[in-house]
């Protein structure tokens, strides 16, 4: 697993460093979640996912996967949804 990461970023460093930010934002949105429950900074919350599923959906983009491009897509619609709810929007 390490020789794989490794010759990945090697061979596309910008993709991997952005899947690393991606996963490290995600993450971190969660646990912002668990520390600030029952009154979660949502607005917050929701622009680190959409910026993290951005981020992992243009890189699985690139490495050709349709199934991770697309999970990310839809990850893009509900945390927009979910922000557009959270300011009002409707």
């Amino acid at each position: 697993m390490i020789d794989y990461i490794y010759k990945d970023f090697q061979s596309h460093a910008l993709r991997a460093s952005l899947e690393v930010l991606g996963m490290l934002i995600g993450v971190g949105m969660s646990i912002l979640l668990a520390i600030t429950t029952p009154y979660p900074p949502m607005l917050y919350a929701y622009i680190g996912w959409l910026i993290s599923a951005a981020l992992l959906g243009l890189c699985s983009w690139h490495r050709g996967s349709f199934g991770l491009a697309t999970t990310y897509a839809c990850y893009l619609v509900i945390d927009g949804i979910g922000l557009a709810r959270t300011l009002g929007v409707f």
